[in-house]
């Protein structure tokens, strides 16, 4: 058959065709020629892009600062991309060691030297050998060498480094000796007589190996070339088998939110107009004096456990005679149907249908209903109308209806409420100009009043005045006004004040005031002004991922 060496058999001078087995020794000895090379002749890996094959690039990302830099508006990444090459080009053939392999001819039935057509197929059988196998002359790519039998071919080849002074380099390394398989030699033509002769290990190495240089790098992607890819890319989709030889990563430093402490002192003259997006947790204690002119769309909802102390007065139609004149100090549990003038400074769990004149200094359970008919004649005559909880009213600082609807309270609460307020007053005006009007509404007014307590429910209008206690609920409106306690909530309005306590939520929209508290949030809006205190934000962190993972992959069929 054609393109088989042939090789002696026996010690007679006999010869027959060698078998695939025995061609392995071929293989190993142009493997140990491809190893005996450097990195500018045909086949080998190379950096040099010059007239070569890119088979692929290994990019090195690293944070340009230093762990612990922040925000994330000061962090950048800098990346460093390195190319692999292979050598093309056609090996050369001259030489005293150079020989054709003897064949034996089925038509001239007798033995000639090959030609190229058939030492070409020769020598694909022994590139796929040499390359399956991973004999002399074969690449891997790592951090350290695979064994014993390697030597480094592109030393530090790609460097994978991390602002924490971290660096792994990777090189590239090259097969140089295994255990040879059983040697069996070609035959080749000793002279122009016609004598025949076996090959030595040297003609052998250069004979096939330097026709096994060129056949890798006739074409494109043939068996014995390589290829460098990236995860994202995933294994090569070329034609044939391809074998991974070895992986490189690109690793950076995390970044993360973190507390930022560094304290800002500097005051500015000057309107700032850009829009901080990021998150916020921490402790401020910073002055805002800006100036927002946005609209918030974003619902609070806020939980406290702080004692409410708002001032309460009440307003009642019941016709109730005997005034309660004594201060008591002990817990009622009754139902109480007197007036009093003087201070209740107990606690007062059941129903009140008496009216109450004074200051209640102790924790009240029960319904108030602002739901009442009444008449409110002329302009100058005092207003008994409930808008909602903590309202003013005609004789103290808070009033609101019993749940009989006939009696009202006023004066100063100081102490804890329970129980329910219905803002839902109906009422019949007459003015001057006598007009009657019945309407019945929920009232969205602006309130002035300050409030001292919990507030549990929805508010829609606008709010000026201060706060003192703890909000859950949802807000709509504008506030103007200092506010002390904890929100958890929706928020939509405008806010212009001073906030003192603990914030948990969303905020879109406009702050004018003092904040004294927590935030724990998103804060998206314009910011003018400074700013004390620690805030969430990107920074680097000592702790490292990876960012990619790249593959050397070989052609083994």
């Amino acid at each position: 058959m054609g393109n088989t060496p042939l090789k002696l058999n026996g010690s007679g001078g006999d010869m027959r065709e060698m078998t695939t087995g025995e061609e392995n020794y071929a293989a190993y000895q142009a493997g140990l020629n491809l190893a005996n090379d450097d990195n500018t002749i045909v086949a080998a890996l190379t950096t040099a892009a010059s007239g070569n094959t890119s088979i692929g690039s290994y990019s090195n990302t690293v944070h340009g600062q230093a762990v612990g830099t922040h925000p994330g508006s000061s962090i950048s990444v800098s990346t460093t991309t390195t190319t692999i090459y292979q050598v093309e080009g056609t090996a050369g053939e001259s030489g005293g060691n150079f020989h054709r392999p003897c064949q034996w001819d089925n038509t001239l039935d007798g033995i000639q030297e090959m030609d190229d057509t058939d030492f070409n197929a020769c020598v694909d059988r022994l590139r796929a050998t040499w390359a399956a196998n991973e004999y002399p002359g074969t690449y891997r790519l790592g951090s350290s060498s695979p064994s014993g039998d390697y030597d480094t071919h592109l030393s530090n080849v790609f460097s994978d480094t991390r602002t924490d002074g971290t660096t792994v380099n990777y090189s590239i390394y090259q097969r140089q000796s295994m255990t040879a398989p059983t040697t069996v030699r070609s035959i080749k033509l000793y002279n122009s007589s016609g004598d025949l002769q076996e090959m030595t290990d040297i003609e052998m190495k250069s004979t096939f190996g330097n026709r096994m240089k060129t056949r890798i790098m006739s074409g494109s992607d043939g068996v014995g070339t390589y290829q460098l890819r990236s995860s994202a890319d995933g294994a090569p989709t070329a034609t044939g088998t391809w074998v991974a030889r070895g992986t490189a990563t690109d690793t950076r430093n995390t970044t993360g939110n973190v507390d930022y402490s560094a304290a800002y002192t500097r005051i500015s003259t000057r309107n700032c107009t850009v829009d901080f997006t990021s998150n916020y947790v921490g402790n401020s204690t910073v002055n805002y004096t800006n100036i927002f002119t946005r609209n918030s769309t974003v619902d609070y909802t806020r939980l406290s456990t702080r004692n409410s102390q708002p001032d309460f007065t009440r307003l009642s139609t019941r016709n109730s005679q005997p005034d309660f004149t004594r201060l008591s100090t002990r817990n009622s549990t009754d139902n109480f149907t007197r007036n009093s003038t003087s201070v209740f400074t107990g606690d007062f769990t059941g129903n009140w249908t008496g009216d109450f004149t004074g200051d209640f200094l102790g924790n009240f359970t029960g319904d108030f209903i602002a739901n009442i008919d009444y008449t409110r004649i002329s302009t100058n005559v005092s207003t008994r109308y409930s808008n909602q909880f903590g309202q003013t009213g005609p004789s103290g600082s808070f009033w609101a209806y019993s749940s009989g609807g006939t009696h009202w309270y006023g004066g100063n609460f100081t102490g804890n409420f329970t129980g329910n307020f219905i803002v839902n007053p109906n009422y019949t005006r007459i003015s001057t100009r006598n007009s009657t009007n019945n309407f019945t509404r929920l009232s969205t007014r602006n309130s002035t009043v300050d409030y001292t307590g919990d507030f549990t429910g929805d508010f829609t209008g606008d709010f000026t005045g201060n706060w003192t206690g703890n909000y859950i609920g949802d807000y709509t409106g504008n506030w103007l006004g200092n506010f002390i306690g904890d929100y958890t909530g929706n928020w939509l309005g405008n806010f212009v004040g001073d906030f003192t306590g603990n914030w948990t939520g969303d905020f879109i929209g406009d702050f004018t005031g003092n904040w004294l508290g927590n935030y724990v949030g998103d804060f998206t809006g314009n910011w003018t002004g400074n700013y004390t205190g620690n805030y969430l934000g990107e920074t680097i962190l000592s702790g490292n991922e990876t960012i990619e993972t790249y593959t050397l992959y070989q052609r083994t069929a």
